[in-house]
């Protein structure tokens, strides 16, 4: 099975087969991934969303040939789009685990029970969550009324 030849690399960054077989599925054809990734019972849900939004950076080698087979007939080089959208995929996941460790109401990894705490962390991180969307919307509003402002005179 091909899972076998890539486990090893996904053992490196601490994977298991589950998430292996999902992310060598996505690679072959997006849609197959994806549903292997939501159906692994996983207390961390923020790795299957980091590994899902690479995925959907990606897109998948599926998409990679079907988008080969228009461009064959022209001169636009496909080298520069399966790297593109490689490091889209990179590009993806590295600002969803960014975005999950900056505001913590996103981060849905199930917390021990007998985690001592575990009202207080949820209600602080909670609060910095809503403050942080909060200061999102204000500065986009901000933003936009500012510019519609300027398109107005």
């Amino acid at each position: 099975m091909i899972i076998d030849l890539f486990f090893p690399f996904f053992k490196l960054f601490g994977l298991d087969r589950n998430y292996a077989n999902a992310i060598v599925s996505g690679f072959i054809e997006l849609t197959n991934g994806l549903s292997l990734i939501s159906s692994i019972p996983a207390k961390y849900i923020s790795v299957s969303i980091i590994i899902t939004a690479f995925l959907l950076g990606f897109g998948g080698f599926s998409v990679l040939l079907q988008v080969l087979s228009i461009t064959s007939k022209s001169d636009i080089s496909i080298k520069s789009y399966i790297l593109g959208k490689f490091l889209h995929g990179i590009i993806s996941s590295v600002l969803t685990y960014i975005f999950i460790h900056i505001f913590p109401i996103f981060n849905l990894d199930i917390v021990p029970i007998f985690a001592q705490n575990v009202n207080n962390v949820f209600v602080n991180s909670m609060h910095f969550g809503f403050i942080g969307f909060f200061l999102i919307f204000l500065i986009i509003s901000l933003y936009f009324r500012k510019k519609s402002h300027m398109s107005t005179n």
